[in-house]
């Protein structure tokens, strides 16, 4: 992933390289970045002992630069090619070894007309590959609807480490303190990026209908993006 920040796909991504080596699989995580600042995912796969190799790129999109990860699969001998993202998928379509490429697509934005450009690109690059999963299957669907091969989609629903998200019982009795929640409410919580395609305002919906009924239902929402001032203003409107 090109993306500095550490969200939802680069977590799919690290937790795909943790467990792949209990099934007899070694992952190498690859990353193209554009500037010289190390990117989270690279800090957090080799905390967890996780090979990491940047490959830095002079233009957002360069033939050239592209090559750079055709050859170092060549030279490692990588078997199979997972791409999470317009830029990889492209990049991957650009060198020889477009057979051995699996992508994932995570969700097409079209919220502006540069993303717009880019799921057209990514589409187009897609269909080359053998194999392209969707995490849910509305994204499926819509690829089926564009022509795309069924032989080749497939629905992998993103999944999480369980393990990784229970925090001992200071720790949540730090945190119900803080945002001044009983120890007796029920608690949601949504974290994510602050985006108009995650729903959150369809959740806050279904929440002022549920707290009428229990007042005791609390809902957290964690994260930051552009939608963040009208989503304090439902709240605030909302009195939730």
């Amino acid at each position: 992933r090109s993306c500095g920040a550490f969200l939802g796909a680069e977590k799919v991504v690290l937790e795909l390289a943790r467990y792949s080596s209990a099934l007899g699989y070694e992952s190498v995580i690859g990353i193209p970045v554009d500037d010289d600042i190390e990117p989270e995912l690279a800090i957090q796969a080799r905390q967890h002992g996780i090979r990491c190799e940047l490959f830095r790129f002079s233009s957002p999109f360069s033939y050239s630069s592209a090559k750079l990860i055709g050859e170092f699969a060549r030279a490692e001998r990588v078997d199979v090619i997972h791409t999470h993202g317009y830029r990889e998928d492209v990049y991957a379509w650009l060198t020889s070894n477009r057979r051995r490429v699996v992508a994932t697509n995570h969700l097409w934005k079209r919220t502006s007309l540069r993303l717009r450009a880019y799921a057209a690109v990514d589409a187009f690059v897609m269909r080359s590959f053998p194999a392209v999963v969707a995490v849910s299957q509305p994204i499926l669907d819509e690829m089926s609807s564009m022509g795309f091969a069924p032989a080749k989609l497939h629905v992998i629903e993103n999944g999480i480490c369980v393990g990784d998200y229970f925090p001992d019982k200071p720790q949540r009795n730090e945190v119900r303190n803080l945002f001044a929640m009983g120890a007796n409410d029920f608690v949601f919580g949504m974290l994510g990026s602050l985006t108009i395609e995650k729903g959150h305002e369809l959740a806050l919906a279904a929440m002022a209908e549920l707290i009428g009924e229990n007042p005791r239902l609390k809902m957290l929402i964690i994260g930051d993006g552009p939608e963040a001032g009208r989503l304090k203003s439902i709240v605030q409107a909302s009195r939730l």
